[in-house]
């Protein structure tokens, strides 16, 4: 590294330690190289300026600066210069010091400095008003150090811009000199590391220097880690860190927009579907408002026709309505003819339903009788054929007792005693049931009274009830009308036709006169509304120009604006591009600076140049590497290989010289060979001594050979002279250890310089790419296109809002007379809906005068009459009800006596009938019964114990026991009210069967007429009940008798009926004639107010109409209607359908931006959301557009997406190389750390080691760095070079503040070889922690300088400048430790002090002493300046270590 060999001020300082001039000659006592130097001068004399004035030349920026940040001082540069002051600051460096060779010039000296000025010489508080120019050549012969036109130096230039111009002319004249100036702060710290000299260093000097005495204070850890933080800082060669920074810069903004653009992706994916759905609806938008405006000039046409045709029609049905009321009339009075007619018909029937019930209940009883009748007669012909069976028992019986008699002669007394008392009971018994029988005949007699006399009473309630039933159905037909009345006028009331008390007719009069009011009010609505419509009409056509002129000015203002924004980007993002500000030196570009294009192509044209240079240099390493890879040697030479495969193709087994002796001898052994035969070795070897006439036979010509070859037979002895000089090739073509090196050196040279050739490309593209914008930019908006621009949309903005307003004041014109019309059309609508209801309202207030209050009056009476007929038949009706239950009470009492005394007779029969012994001749007389009963039982008993036994005697008992049993039967029958004597009648008749059979078929007709009287009668019935339901009235004719029976009735009322057919005839021609007019007239007045509807309707459908030609109607009302209908359909489905469409766009416009407004969106930040937030108009007329950009768009996010995890993986390799880089430089820290062997006990060893473990595998070191970029691509910002440096090695180590072990050896007198801590630094003295800290600066030097490329020939690492460290370390034995060490890597020392110790001072071989004593009597500055008392020559030359 480079050495400082003199310093030089001019015009510079304040007032209290000014240098103008002072020069520092550092330099060695034979003005070599730079030498170690001490700097005296008294505290408070001016040491600070020197070092702030110096550190100001190679950290240049304004927060580097060492006076705003050094203890106890803030100073500025600009505190420095003064008004008028053409300051300098100039040093002189050895860039290439060769400290071997004792006492030889400098090869390489640059000279730096840095010139300022205050503008207008005048000092400001702002500090960019002071004028710095940094300046760098190489001195020579031609211009060096003494020969700068600086005062103190050479003759001095008047100003600064003076100054530029001599740089500048240098630099024209003598491209040699290299001559450099800048004022950017970037461009000069590159420049720097060019030269060798390293600004980074010189920072750490800065830190060191921050208070005087404290550089080891810089050198002070907590831990392990942040020493290695700190190492790392110094050591490494962050190039690779700032390309990886970058590119994670690069990818880390993609890879964070990762979730972006995934968010970006599902914005699209989401929001195309919409757009498109939007783009649909805008097209039908589009058509719809079309198809609005086509069908709205239709409507005003069909308007118009319909006006005409409404007052035709209007007078057609005045004329009408004069005839219906004539025809009506007669109507009215044929009807009320026909309803009289009716009535009496319906009374009639009435009438002849209940004489119908009343004579099918007369033949009722008579069947009944019949039946009666028939039935008796079978009882008797039963009877007589169990009277015959009687009998014939009867003889058996006689015939077995005689036989009994004939075997029981002994029991005859006892027989005809048992005979006699038979007898005797048996005329007892006969005598006692015919005095029975008279007195049922009484009883019946008595019956048959009570029957007829309920028959009488039933017979005239049933005519009361038929008479009641007429006057019920009378008095509830006039309270029907009298109800219907009260019900039609309670509807008039209640639908408001007439109020509470008010007369009808009065009602009526009412109405017709608020019929005429309401027509007049219409009229004038009418009026008003086509006054109004004319007024919008006018209004209206001034609309569309404004809208159109209005949508073209905001078009033009939206493409302006669209315009304009791009083109500020576009400049904005010019602005950054950091090659543009690298050119200019400035942080934002300034575009229009002349050539800044043609600057931009020469830079990109140099790229190129250098590209092509670097691919020539590299196309040699490539073989090299190739043959260093394939067999581990370098390549022998083109024409060797071309000759040696000339041979082989000649089937001659040939070698290059040097491989083969690379594969049969030792390293040693092949140099001595080369040595003694360079020739031969630097040719080619053959196996046979005849190849060698082959090999004369190749043509060298053809070979191209571009220089000669010796060809050799192996076995050929080698010429032993080895007196000639001989230069050995390159030991890698035949030392296989060499030819290792070799292959590393060219490999990393290869990496270096496929890193330029990509750095180079990128910077061609780069440049090309910003010079092609530029021309574009210049070419669309430099030359004050882009101020024309703004000017252009500022007037077109304000001229559409001046079209906006005036719009706005129409439209408030235009909504005030849509609001008046609107008034006026509902004023007519409604004032002729009043006129069409106050006229039906009167209409019905006649039809209910005529059909009811005409008629009241008579209804009323008729009603009283009736219901005072009705209350006396009801009274009479009630007590025939009670004389009838009376009647009927009787009739059953009499029946239950007449009942009673048969069973009595019963009982009689059936003792009769047990007699079974009695005599032939009755006796005449006849006890009672009681005696004769007890006689004949005591007989009896006495004669059946006797006889018992007998045969005969059982079946005698037999026989008497059947006859017993038939006689029960026979006395049953005549117990049915027969007479014996009619039963011995009918069998005396005979043919029992043939008269039963007779008798059995007048049973059946008679059975059969009872049914068919009953069903007569039970329908009569119903018919009466189903009249009483029905409730009708039964008016009966006043013009002619009434009927006496049903047969005469129905004859009535089907003359009724025809009567009234007739007048229902009459009525109905006249109806059919007034119906005829009224339908005429009402569809006449239909047709009007249909038309009239209609036509309101397509007002209320069409709003206000233009005045446009009528249309021609067609003649058919339907189809009129059809036409308007399809119309009004047509315009409403048009205007729905723009409504619709409208509301689509809106809606689907709304969904977009509520889409884009939805949370999840919320933090995609980027200019599509935007767009699709926009108002729902601005987003329907990009709709189209935007969705093919977003198409477009979501195909490139797909392909970004795929391609970001190839990013990630690429930057974990990249990471982890640069992890295992900084963990390389850490290894090193032991190796260049090595103290000389003069030391003693430190002699040899590392005075720093750093220990730690990496994992072996490359998937343990993948898997440690992968969440590091995780976290990097997370982070807000990403990492500078330094800090991905130490995450990326600290991460590599395991994450762990334990991970790293650094030691170091304690300074001390004794050098005891004991490994410190390095966080136990701040446990040593002042002196050791001094002597550490500067051994920890060469160390960090030496590997910095190694790593940078200058490798293991950089001898030296710099030059160390610290503020009285002797302040601070005063022990020889330390100084001298420093100064060694120093020496050994190479650091030049430069200690400044004010401290008087001569013995700490005589270490550093060179001082120099200045002094602040001399004031300028003009100014009152003291200046410092070189100390002539002290020491002769300024200088002090102590002894050289």
């Amino acid at each position: 590294m480079a050495r400082l060999m003199r310093l030089h001020f001019a015009s510079i300082g304040h007032r209290d330690a000014r240098l103008s001039p002072l020069t520092l000659d550092l330099r060695d006592e034979n003005q070599g190289t730079g030498a170690d130097t001490v700097l005296w001068l008294r505290n408070g004399g001016g040491k600070s300026s020197i070092l702030n004035l110096f550190f100001s030349l190679l950290r240049p920026g304004a927060r580097d600066f060492l006076g705003s940040a050094a203890e106890g001082k803030s100073r500025r540069l600009a505190d420095y210069v003064k008004d008028g002051d053409l300051a300098f600051v100039v040093s002189e460096w050895d860039l290439a010091p060769r400290l071997d060779l004792f006492g030889t010039a400098p090869s390489r000296v640059q000279v730096l400095g840095q010139v300022l000025s205050w503008k207008g010489l005048q000092r400001s508080p702002d500090e960019s008003k002071l004028r710095k120019l940094l300046f760098s050549f190489r001195a020579g012969a031609e211009l060096g150090f003494d020969d700068l036109p600086i005062r103190g130096l050479g003759e001095p230039v008047g100003s600064f811009d003076a100054f530029r111009e001599w740089l500048a002319g240098h630099k024209s004249r003598s491209p040699a000199l290299e001559v450099t100036y800048t004022d950017a702060p970037s461009t000069w710290r590159d420049h720097l590391g060019k030269l060798g000299l390293d600004p980074d260093l010189m920072k750490v000097q800065i830190q060191m220097n921050t208070r005087e005495g404290a550089a080891d204070e810089s050198f002070r850890f907590h831990d392990a880690k942040a020493f290695v933080d700190f190492f790392l800082e110094l050591a490494m060669d962050l190039e690779k860190a700032s390309e990886l920074s970058t590119n994670l810069e690069t990818f880390r903004s993609r890879l964070q927009q990762r979730p972006v653009l995934l968010l970006e992706r599902q914005l699209f994916a989401a929001a195309l579907p919409s757009l498109h759905e939007l783009v649909a609806a805008v097209d039908a938008r589009d058509t719809a408002r079309r198809h609005l405006a086509e069908t709205t000039d239709t409507a005003a046409g069909t308007a118009a026709g319909l006006r005409q045709r409404v007052e035709s029609l209007e007078r057609r049905v005045d004329d009408r309505r004069a005839a219906h009321a004539e025809a009506q009339e007669h109507a009215r009075l044929a009807s009320n003819d026909a309803d009289l007619k009716r009535r009496w018909a319906v009374g009639v029937e009435r009438r002849a339903i209940r004489l119908r019930a009343s004579e099918a209940e007369q033949v009722l009883a008579r069947a009944d009788e019949a039946e009666k009748h028939a039935q008796r007669r079978v009882h008797i012909i039963e009877s007589a054929q169990t009277l015959t069976q009687v009998e014939s028992l009867e003889a058996q019986v006689a015939a077995k007792q005689t036989a009994l008699d004939s075997t029981t002669r002994e029991l005859e007394p006892l027989k005809a005693s048992l005979q006699n008392a038979g007898s005797r009971l048996r005329l007892a018994l006969r005598r006692s049931d015919e005095l029975l029988a008279e007195r049922a005949q009484e009883a019946a007699d008595r019956r048959d009274e009570c029957k007829r006399a309920e028959q009488r009473l039933r017979d005239e309630k049933s005519t009361g009830d038929v008479r009641s039933g007429t006057l019920a159905e009378q008095i509830g037909g006039r309270r029907q009308r009298l109800k219907e009345r009260e019900q039609a006028r309670e509807t008039l009331a209640r639908d408001g036709v007439v109020d509470s008390y008010e007369k009808a007719e009065d009602a009526r009069t009412r109405w017709q006169e608020r019929a005429t009011q309401a027509a007049a009010r219409a009229e004038q609505a009418r009026q008003r509304h086509q006054q109004r419509t004319r007024e919008r009409q006018t209004l209206a056509a001034t609309v569309p120009p404004l809208a159109q002129e209005h949508g073209q000015i905001e078009s033009q203002a939206k493409t302006a604006r669209t315009a304009l924004e791009q083109a500020l980007a576009w400049r904005d993002k010019l602005r950054r591009t950091s090659i543009l500000g690298e050119i200019q030196g400035v942080d934002e570009a300034e575009l229009e600076q002349p050539r800044l294009e043609q600057l931009l192509r020469q830079q990109a044209e140099d790229a190129r140049r250098r590209i092509l240079e670097l691919g020539v240099d590299a196309a040699e390493d490539v073989r090299s590497l190739a043959a260093l890879h394939s067999d581990g040697y370098l390549p022998p030479t083109r024409d060797v290989e071309e000759v040696v495969r000339a041979l082989r193709e000649r089937k001659v087994v040939a070698h290059a010289g040097l491989r083969y002796l690379a594969q049969n001898h030792s390293s040693a052994e092949s140099r001595e060979r080369i040595t003694h035969d360079p020739a031969r070795h630097a040719g080619v070897v053959v196996m046979r001594q005849e190849d060698l006439t082959v090999a004369r036979t190749l043509d060298a010509a053809d070979m191209r050979l571009r220089a000669p070859i010796q060809v050799t037979w192996v076995r050929e002895e080698e010429p032993a002279d080895a007196t000639a000089c001989v230069l050995s090739p390159d030991p890698a073509t035949f030392d296989r250890s060499a030819a290792d090196v070799r292959r590393h050196e060219l490999t990393q040279a290869s990496e270096a310089r496929r890193q330029d050739v990509d750095n180079l490309s990128r910077r061609e593209q780069t440049c090309t790419a910003a010079a092609n914008d530029l021309a574009r930019w210049l070419g669309a908006w430099g030359g004050g296109k882009l101020e024309k621009q703004d000017s252009t949309l500022t007037s077109l903005v304000r001229h559409a809002q001046q079209l906006a307003e005036r719009l706005a004041d129409t439209q408030d014109r235009l909504g005030k007379l849509d609001g008046d019309i609107q008034t006026a059309l509902d004023e007519r609508g409604g004032a002729d809906a009043e006129t069409i209801a106050a006229g039906r309202h009167a209409e019905r207030v006649t039809a209910f005068v005529d059909q009811f209050d005409r008629h009241f009056q008579g209804w009323n009476d008729d009603l009283e009459r009736l219901q005072r007929e009705s209350d006396n038949l009801g009274r009479r009706l009630a007590e025939l009800t009670h004389l009838i239950v009376q009647a009927g009470e009787r009739t059953h009492d009499a029946q239950q006596r007449l009942d009673e005394l048969g069973r009595q007779r019963i009982a009689i029969r059936r003792q009769i009938d047990a007699i079974l012994h009695r005599a032939v001749d009755e006796p005449d007389d006849a006890p009672s019964v009681t005696e004769a009963e007890a006689l004949y039982e005591q007989l009896r008993a006495s004669y059946e114990q006797k006889t018992s036994e007998n045969r005969l005697q059982w079946e005698l008992e037999r026989l008497q026991n059947d006859l017993k049993g038939v006689r029960a039967a026979y006395t049953q029958q005549l117990a049915r009210s027969l007479v014996e004597q009619e039963v011995r009648r009918t069998l005396s008749r005979g043919d029992l069967p043939g008269q039963l059979v007779r008798g059995q078929d007048a049973l059946a007709v008679a059975v059969r007429e009872h049914a068919r009287a009953a069903n007569a009668h039970e329908t009569a019935q119903k018919a009466v009940a189903e009249l009483m339901r029905k409730r009708d009235a039964d008016d009966l004719p006043r013009d002619r008798p009434h009927p006496t029976t049903s047969d005469a009735a129905e004859v009535l009322a089907l003359q009724l009926r025809d009567e009234a057919q007739v007048a229902s005839a009459e009525h109905e021609r006249w109806r059919n004639e007034a119906q005829g007019h009224d339908e005429a007239m009402k569809q006449l007045d239909a047709r009007r107010a249909a038309h009239a509807n209609i036509l309101d309707t397509l007002r209320l459908v069409a709003g206000t109409l233009a005045e446009r030609p009528p249309r021609i109607l067609p003649d058919d009302d339907a189809a009129v209607r059809s036409t308007v209908t399809d119309l009004c359909t047509t315009l409403q489905n048009a205007r729905a359908a723009d409504e619709r469409t409208a509301t689509s766009v809106r809606t689907r416009g709304e969904a977009v931006r509520s889409l884009a407004a939805e949370e999840r969106f919320a933090n995609l930040k980027n200019q599509a959301r935007d767009r699709l937030r926009a108002d729902v108009a601005e987003l329907a007329a990009d709709a189209a557009k935007f969705a093919d950009e977003f198409e477009k768009r979501l195909q490139i996010l797909d392909v970004t997406l795929a391609e970001l995890d190839d990013h990630r993986r690429i930057l974990t390799t990249n990471l982890l190389g640069l992890g295992e880089d900084a963990a390389q430089v850490l290894r090193q820290a032991g190796r260049c750390s090595v103290l000389p062997e003069t030391l003693g006990p430190w002699g040899g060893r590392s005075y720093l080691q750093i220990d730690f473990q990496v994992p072996e595998s490359d998937a343990d070191k993948q898997a440690r760095m992968s969440p590091l970029i995780d976290r990097l691509m997370d982070a807000a910002t990403v990492p500078n070079a330094l800090s991905l440096v130490r995450q990326a090695v600290f991460e590599l180590v395991g994450g762990r503040h334990d991970a790293f072990k650094v030691t170091v050896l304690k300074p001390d007198a004794v050098l005891r070889p004991d490994r410190i801590p390095v966080e136990l630094l701040s446990t040593f003295s002042r002196g050791q922690q001094l002597t550490a800290a500067i051994l920890l600066y060469c160390t960090i030097v030496q590997i910095r300088a190694r790593r940078r490329g200058r490798g293991r020939a950089a001898a030296d690492a710099g030059t160390l400048i610290l503020d009285n460290p002797i302040g601070t370390c005063s022990s020889r034995a330390l100084l001298e430790m420093q100064r060694m060490i120093a020496q050994k890597m190479g650091v030049q020392l430069i200690y400044t002090t004010g401290v008087e110790d001569p013995d700490a001072i005589a270490v550093l071989p060179n001082t120099i002493r200045l002094r602040n004593s001399h004031r300028d009597r003009g100014t009152g500055d003291l200046h410092v300046t070189e100390d002539d008392e002290s020491v002769a020559g300024v200088r002090l030359h102590a002894r050289t270590a």
